[in-house]
């Protein structure tokens, strides 16, 4: 279930930068160590920014995803580093780039239905 929203990526990144960047995110998650998840668990997300200024210069990614005994901080700390890295190195070098694990009690409140 992680929701990887990343917020801020430039107008000028194509469809195929998008992609590629998804898929990659995608396995950075998938392979953190003690994370519990599979590539095809994680969910990733491009919101259209309706600010245009200062696209690219900031980069937020805020990932959602459900808090369990086992994901400890340091586990969170591993997986935001990873897909922070693999955004600024791979992506977007010139960036700011700002990672924030967002665990979701679901005894708080939660629902969900798949057809």
């Amino acid at each position: 279930m992680p929701i990887v929203i990343v917020s801020g990526v430039p107008d000028s990144a194509t469809q195929e930068m998008l992609e590629r960047l998804c898929d990659d995110i995608k396995t950075v998650v998938a392979k953190t160590p003690g994370l519990g998840v599979s590539k095809n668990h994680v969910t990733v997300f491009f919101p259209d920014d309706k600010l245009k200024d200062g696209l690219g210069e900031e980069i937020i990614v805020q990932v959602i995803l459900f808090e369990k005994s086992y994901r400890t901080d340091a586990i969170l700390g591993l997986m935001s580093e990873a897909i922070g890295l693999q955004i600024q190195t791979g992506y977007f070098p010139q960036a700011f780039v700002e990672v924030i694990p967002m665990p979701m009690d679901t005894r708080r409140g939660y629902w969900s239905h798949r057809p």
